[in-house]
């Protein structure tokens, strides 16, 4: 659904393999949605055209992320000390999640 493919991979999808997937028999279709799979048989909508591909062996979804903070939402109010980090501020890679983490925390 995402405007392009592997936009923000973070360090877990490593360039080396962000080549290989662009360099493969793959068809990639990006802005688009999965509409039906039936069989060997997919159709999506990409803005407004449907297209049905045939034969098909897989089929791989990329939805990207969005933040996540229904538990503060719950937690306000209630006497917490309540610090945000991570992805419940907007959606971040696993480096920055761990290192707004650790500026948050108290010096031990």
């Amino acid at each position: 659904m995402g405007k392009k493919t592997g936009a923000d991979p973070g360090i877990t999808v490593p360039p080396v393999l962000m080549n290989r997937l662009i360099n493969s028999a793959l068809n990639v279709f990006n802005k688009a949605q999965v509409v039906s799979v039936d069989g060997k048989e997919v159709t999506i909508d990409r803005g407004g055209d449907t297209i049905t591909l045939g034969d098909v062996d897989n089929v791989t979804l990329y939805v990207g992320s969005q933040a996540e903070n229904a538990l503060q939402a719950m937690l306000e109010g209630k006497g917490y000390e309540l610090i945000s980090v991570g992805e419940c501020q907007g959606t971040a890679g696993i480096m920055e999640a761990v290192a707004a983490g650790f500026e948050a925390s108290p010096a031990l």
